[in-house]
């Protein structure tokens, strides 16, 4: 039931009465188990599976028609979800809302393409190449790139199979490479908060931090500069450094300028709320 509460607050949030999956002569209908169903979870009167078969059908969690029903209802919210715009769901976060949509549109061109309109799902498959490009979305640039690689093979396209391989494979790298800064700086955070919990490890953030530099430099893109820069600043915060951690700091936001996308709005917050650390600890100096 916890799952389905909270993909039901999504939909909530996103007005689903705007979807025909769940539209007015459904929920309108008194008597419908769709409507009771819907209702209980929008005001608050079904929390748990007891409650809502109680509230339903009078009967157990485990009664066969209640069961029945809650896949019902599972699989329409999944189908809403799917159908709402990121906009309603995400408010403000623009990056957050363009990345869903790509996916989202990712999703559709395999569908398209798996019904035989093979025009229009390749033709879209580029287009979402093309943003992924300009957005860094390497992870998905890479699955893309590989679809239409695979198509040009099944077409004999010489000059696409080339080009497709090229795009894959550049992608593919600063995927890795995405992939490992994140690794690295998962495992030094993991290692600090154990040390703050007074278990002994050995910290080494300053050859992660190096590491971090190094691939950076070979593969420049926003996210792997934000583990890099992210590092140092938990690196002289351990030190006590804080005039050079409000330096990083200051130095990661300003880096942020260099790039068109940048992955997550929480993750530009951070350094500005790092700062504000560094500078309160400067002030207790």
């Amino acid at each position: 039931m916890k799952n389905l509460l909270e993909i039901f607050q999504i939909i909530y949030r996103g007005n689903p009465e705007k979807i025909e999956l769940l539209d007015k002569a459904i929920l309108n209908k008194g008597n419908s188990k769709f409507a009771q169903f819907y209702e209980g979870l929008a005001t608050g009167k079904i929390k748990s599976d007891l409650e809502a078969a109680q509230l339903i059908y009078k009967a157990s969690p485990t009664d066969p028609k209640y069961r029945q029903l809650k896949s019902r209802f599972r699989k329409r919210l999944f189908n809403t979800l799917f159908l709402l715009d990121a906009t309603d769901t995400l408010a403000e976060d623009e990056n957050r809302n363009l990345f869903v949509q790509m996916q989202k549109q990712w999703s559709l061109t395999l569908i398209i393409y798996q019904h035989k309109a093979r025009k229009t799902a390749i033709n879209m498959a580029r287009n979402l190449l093309i943003l992924c490009g300009k957005y860094e979305f390497h992870r998905l640039a890479t699955d893309i790139a590989h679809f239409l690689w695979k198509d040009a093979v099944l077409r004999q396209d010489m000059k696409n199979i080339t080009h497709y391989e090229t795009q894959r494979k550049k992608h593919e790298a600063f995927s890795r490479a995405e992939r490992e800064a994140e690794e690295i700086f998962l495992k030094s955070r993991l290692q600090l908060k154990q040390k703050e919990e007074g278990l002994e490890v050995s910290l080494s953030l300053e050859k992660d931090a190096e590491k971090l530099v190094q691939l950076a430099e070979k593969f420049p893109s926003a996210e792997v500069y934000f583990y890099m820069y992210y590092i140092w600043i938990l690196q002289y915060r351990e030190q006590g450094n804080y005039r050079a951690m409000a330096q990083i700091c200051r130095q990661a936001q300003k880096q942020i300028r260099n790039f068109t996308y940048w992955p997550d709005a929480d993750k530009i917050h951070t350094f500005v709320i790092q700062e504000m650390y560094a500078a309160w600890g400067q002030k207790d100096l």
